[in-house]
């Protein structure tokens, strides 16, 4: 994994939300990158934590194209 510097200024900007999420002006973080996109993770995220987080993201991405459907919540 790479490592970047997030600042709130010029070089990089982040929304109110994302900076309150963990992410602080001048903190380092770990980037997971490829050819085409790369994930920002919050420092002291784990594996499995990211593995879980990125698959949500593709599923999201799937019902954005229509692949998935929502999945209906359990009933108790």
């Amino acid at each position: 994994m790479s490592k970047i510097r997030i600042y709130g200024g010029r070089m990089t900007r982040f929304s109110k939300e994302i900076m309150e999420s963990g992410f602080s002006p001048g903190a380092e973080a770990e980037i997971v990158k490829n050819a085409l996109s790369f994930t920002v993770v919050k420092p002291d995220t784990t594996l499995s934590q990211l593995e879980n987080n990125l698959e949500i993201q593709l599923n999201d991405i799937g019902l954005r194209l229509g692949k998935r459907k929502l999945r209906e919540a359990p009933k108790e």
